[in-house]
């Protein structure tokens, strides 16, 4: 693209997350600063000044949960004329803001990469101080047509925001200079003559203000039952911010605007003196600080977030302790009590978080004891039983688990028989249900499991009666289906003209008919589609399974072509290849079989991948050694298999049983083999892929 074609952004921010305030600053006052008039149309190298810099592109605006560089970002740095990168130790330990310097200046655009430093020293890696660096490789450096960084310094253009150096306003100025190509003393002046009109407004505003406040001191008195009468309408207003406004936000994820609702609220009440505060006022303050934490712990930053709850909680412990049996001023104390939990939940921290919901528990038992007919309190009561139940399944404590869930689950019952159109009713039991189903997997009680997801799946279909069109209610159908196919499946084969695998199936394909682009619609028809692979398996039909094997790779290709930094879609594909390759071995058809394997090879995994992905790659690299035996290649395979042992550790979670007794049997360990067998369900023993295994090595150890 050359300077006379169309550009769409005057420039694209590059940025580490931890500097995103400084980029929604930099990205506003761009878009925002108005070039003087005497300057509009100025012929200079870059072309005619415009009347203004818009629009500039930053990621997070533009594309929203983007984290790689993809086709989309490369487009976004192909349509702007400059690169801006904020400079600072983030930014140099950030490898995608290097991969973006990289991109653009291998476009031949390197003259038109600027810097705005905001923190740490420029090449302060050449100093022995790498910890103080704040400028990335690609930007310190030259970059080769083929994206490659050199070592020979590259000349750069920086602004320096730090109040040392030029300071924010002269630094953003030196930014538009040198994307206007203009001198900086053109727009320094202009600012200077800005300041000079502002500074005379604001002596004609205070000489008018001096006058205003010699006739109020007149009707003061007069004036202050008006001025009590606007503190109500203002409070009154932040109730509606901070409760009906916040019901409407936070559904769709809003949660900058959430965060400035709530530091606006405290603006608000840091104007006011203490003795004028009412407890209507100290009740929107706790609301305030409690809607900030919330924001904060959806943010991940915990330690603000217990801050702003702990100051809540104190204001609400001041009303409770002034009026015991006023509800409302209770409910708001159990609400930051049970945000306290919650953080200490999501954080992992669940001994700290159990005294939290204990004590959370009792204000909604206490609820129930003054108003025993009021079903939001009967609703709370649930709740407070879920969370305990929750968070003693975190612990593995299954009884107390269980215990918790049933009281919540005969409770909930009530409120639906109560009220049975109520579809948030509905999706709490459902919920318990989900819960119980844990459980009682975890314990292998297998039948229980089955019904708990049986009763999740007619809570689900009751609730797409009462919304037909509530793509949700069918997402949640599916999932309970998926979870019934589990747990049939450790019980014995899998049927392939299952009612609930009919069920499922026909559900995941409307999802995915209805919005092709969401990828947990298209994750789910994945996961469903494995089971029609099993059925076929377990009942010898080899063909079938093959056949459909080759449709759910197709499906999860798709689905990973899409989003290949989804997770759950990486693990759908390595599964899919995993299935289609030991299907291809059990129809003895090796050579299908090596292409799958080397397909799923060339799979990249994540840096750090989670316990499954890590599974999913040794069951392949188990495969592939299989394969490889008594020959050539064989020294190879059983490495990559070790390391994929490694890596299963490394990830924080356990290998499976039947992996391990694949990795014992390759190493004629039969002893070693036996005992992971022991280990195995009968259904995962009988499986046809783990006998043909067992018989064809002879090591396994058990019978075949």
């Amino acid at each position: 693209m050359t300077d006379t074609e169309s550009y769409q952004y005057w420039a694209f921010i590059s940025y580490s997350h931890a500097d995103t305030a400084w980029a929604r600053w930099l990205h506003h006052s761009l878009e925002h600063y108005r070039i003087p008039v005497r300057l509009v149309g100025r012929e200079t190298e870059v072309g005619p000044v415009p009347k203004k810099l818009f629009p500039v592109f930053r990621d997070r605006d533009e594309l929203a949960g983007s984290a790689e560089l993809g086709p989309a970002l490369q487009n976004a740095l192909r349509r702007s004329r400059f690169q801006i990168v904020i400079a600072s130790p983030n930014s140099a330990r950030s490898r995608w803001v290097n991969e973006e310097i990289k991109f653009f200046k291998s476009l031949g655009r390197a003259s038109r990469v600027l810097a705005l430093i905001v923190d740490g020293e420029p090449n302060a890696s050449d100093k022995g101080q790498p910890q103080l660096e704040c400028f990335p490789g690609a930007l310190r450096f030259q970059v080769g047509a083929d994206g490659q960084v050199t070592g020979d310094p590259a000349e750069l253009i920086a602004a320096d925001a730090r109040k040392a150096g030029d300071g924010k306003v002269n630094g953003l100025l030196k930014l538009i200079a040198g994307i206007l190509g203009l001198g900086f003393n053109d727009l320094r002046q202009r600012e200077l003559q800005a300041r000079n009109r502002r500074l005379a407004i604001l002596a004609s505003i205070a000489t008018a203000i001096s006058a205003v406040t010699i006739v109020l001191a007149v009707v003061a008195y007069q004036a202050r039952n008006d001025a009590l009468r606007r503190q109500q309408q203002a409070e009154d207003l932040l109730q509606f911010m901070l409760g009906d406004l916040r019901g409407k936000l936070e559904p769709i994820g809003k949660l900058a605007i959430l965060d400035a609702v709530g530091q606006k609220a405290m603006d608000y009440f840091a104007t006011l003196d203490q003795k004028d505060l009412t407890d209507a006022a100290l009740a929107s303050r706790a609301t305030a600080l409690r809607q900030i934490g919330d924001v904060r712990i959806k943010q991940g930053d915990m330690v603000g977030a217990s801050e702003a709850i702990r100051e809540a909680l104190k204001l609400d412990e001041e009303l409770v302790a002034r009026h015991p049996q006023v509800t409302g001023y209770l409910r708001s104390m159990g609400d930051s009590v049970y945000s306290m939990g919650n953080a200490h939940y999501i954080k992992g921290e669940t001994d700290l978080a159990l005294p939290w919901l204990e004590r959370y528990s009792k204000i909604t038992s206490r609820l129930v004891a003054i108003e025993p007919a009021n079903a939001e309190w009967a609703k709370l009561a649930v709740e407070a039983n879920l969370n305990l139940g929750a968070v003693a399944f975190a612990r593995t404590e299954l009884a107390a688990a269980e215990a918790y869930f049933t009281k919540a689950i005969a409770k909930q019952r009530e409120l639906v028989e109560a009220d049975p159109g109520n579809e948030e009713f509905l999706q709490v039991l459902s919920n318990l249900h989900g819960w119980m189903w844990s459980v009682e997997s975890g314990r292998h009680g297998w039948k229980a499991a089955i019904e708990h997801a049986s009763r999740q799946s007619e809570l689900h279909r009751r609730q797409l009666e009462l919304s037909p069109d509530n793509a949700n209610h069918r997402f949640y159908l599916a999932s309970a289906g998926v979870r019934a196919l589990r747990t049939e499946s450790q019980m014995g084969p899998l049927e392939p003209d299952s009612p609930v695998l009919r069920e499922t199936l026909r559900v995941t394909h409307e999802l995915t008919q209805l919005d092709p682009e969401n990828i947990d619609f298209a994750n789910l028809r994945v996961v469903a589609a494995n089971f029609p692979i099993e059925a076929h398996v377990a009942t010898d039909k080899l063909h079938a399974a093959e056949s459909a094997a080759r449709q759910a790779l197709e499906l999860a290709r798709g689905t990973y072509g899409k989003a290949p930094q989804n997770a759950q879609a990486l693990r759908g594909l390595l599964l899919m290849l995993s299935q289609a390759a030991k299907v291809n071995l059990l129809l003895n058809d090796r050579s299908a079989t090596r292409a799958l394997l080397r397909e799923a090879h060339d799979v990249s995994l994540p840096d750090k991948p989670d316990a499954l992905q890590a599974n999913l790659r040794l069951d392949i690299d188990l495969l592939d050694w299989w394969l490889a035996s008594g020959t050539a290649d064989e020294t190879a395979a059983q490495v990559r298999a070790a390391e994929s042992v490694k890596r299963v550790g490394a990830s924080g979670g356990a290998v499976r049983p039947d992996l391990m007794l694949r990795h014992a049997a390759l190493l004629h360990d039969r002893a070693g083999a036996s005992r992971w067998f022991s280990q195995l369900t009968d259904t995962e023993r009988r499986h046809p892929f783990l006998r043909e295994f067992c018989r064809a090595t002879a090591s396994c150890g058990a019978p075949v």
